[in-house]
């Protein structure tokens, strides 16, 4: 086996060629990627599983306003933080289906992702495709589409994340961008599925707060606004900014560098879920299902550059300590 063991390609798993890799068994990379087709069924799962999550805790919020209201002022907060978390999580498989990989049917793929993923968030997937995609292509440049990691973790980053002011620059400020830059764009949709986005939420929160359930109610404005923008910008935040990194450059007119990592701990299969949290992986191969990091990962381990990725770990509250106010 070719020898990689060059320092430069620590956090740059891109520099590695794919046609010299090969395993302890002379198995090579491009012949093992072959078999690493989507596993539909676990994404599935999955997504159920994050339903399921928020519909055990909306239940525990109609529950408890029956029975333990006067605990109200510690539970709401509490569960409008999970419920945000889980929102989040769902969130991320918009991720999946732009790489088409909920559904061997390339427009099913889309249907789906569109009415049960994407419009609880007021996105449309076809939109978020060619931002995402602008994303791999530019990773680590200016003009990256998904660059929360551009700014420092800080009390500001904190502030703006949770109280939905990053997710509105976020979400205008690329959506705009990619609009001026892509004629495939479709600002009809964007503002359809916004306004849709827009009606099921309202829903959410105001069916249940005519038959008094203010309860539930309030924990899902809380999550919607504060809670969900909160996670998914401190989680790419994780994911990409280098713990080097001069808190004093803005990154919008200075390239950050590319940088991926890859997660383990207790929160990584949700806080990461989708596959995020072997983000480096995703960012080598994107096209390989996040139902197939895992064998990936040990295939990769028992090559020449497994010592890439045993150098690349790390876990969502330990690069977290690290980077704030670094």
């Amino acid at each position: 086996m070719s020898d990689y063991k060059d320092e430069s390609i620590v956090f740059d798993l891109e520099l590695v060629k794919r046609n010299g890799i090969e395993n302890s068994k002379g198995l090579k990379f491009l012949s093992f990627k072959k078999s690493l087709k989507p596993k539909f069924g676990l994404v599935w799962r999955d997504i159920i599983l994050g339903y399921i999550a928020l519909g055990l805790l909306s239940y525990f919020l109609f529950y408890a306003q029956k029975n333990l209201a006067d605990w109200a002022a510690l539970y709401i907060p509490l569960v409008a933080l999970a419920l945000g978390y889980f929102i989040a999580y769902l969130n991320l498989f918009m991720h999946e289906a732009s790489h088409f990989n909920i559904h061997p049917n390339r427009d099913t793929n889309d249907l789906l992702a569109n009415w049960l993923i994407c419009s609880l968030s007021g996105q449309y997937m076809a939109n978020y495709r060619i931002v995402h995609w602008n994303h791999h292509k530019h990773l680590g440049t200016t003009k990256d589409t998904e660059h929360s990691y551009f700014e420092a973790l800080n009390w500001k980053f904190l502030f703006e994340s949770m109280f939905g002011i990053k997710a509105i620059k976020t979400i205008f400020g690329r959506e705009a961008e990619e609009e001026n830059q892509n004629q495939n764009f479709n600002k009809k949709k964007f503002f359809q599925f916004l306004l849709i986005g827009i009606v099921i939420n309202t829903c959410v929160v105001l069916i249940p707060l005519y038959f008094g359930f203010w309860h539930f109610s309030l924990a899902w404005v809380i999550a919607m606004l504060i809670t969900f923008p909160f996670f998914g910008a401190l989680r790419q935040l994780l994911e990409h900014r280098d713990e080097l990194a001069n808190n004093k450059i803005d990154f919008s007119k200075t390239d950050h560098g590319r940088l991926s990592r890859m997660f383990r701990g207790p929160f990584a299969r949700t806080m990461g879920g989708a596959g995020f949290n072997r983000h480096l992986l995703h960012h080598w191969e994107p096209n390989v299902s996040y139902t197939r990091l895992k064998e990936l990962e040990e295939y990769l381990k028992d090559t020449q550059v497994g010592w890439v990725i045993e150098k690349n770990y790390s876990s969502y509250f330990r690069t977290f300590i690290r980077l704030f106010n670094s």
